[in-house]
């Protein structure tokens, strides 16, 4: 019966930690997705602004 207990423990841990870690992963990678789209509509802008001198 320990041994059950335990191991329902263990897999309960682990399952949060996995969630709770994917989350972290998601937010991060939505964070640098959002931060390049910004970058590149920036360079984008600034080409757009800068493209008569080069014309």
């Amino acid at each position: 019966m320990g041994e059950r207990c335990y191991l329902l423990f263990l897999s309960a841990t682990m399952k949060c930690c996995t969630s709770l870690f994917v989350g972290v992963a998601l937010r991060f990678a939505h964070y640098k997705l959002l931060m390049a789209v910004f970058f590149r509509v920036k360079e984008y802008a600034l080409f757009l602004h800068f493209q008569p001198f080069f014309a």
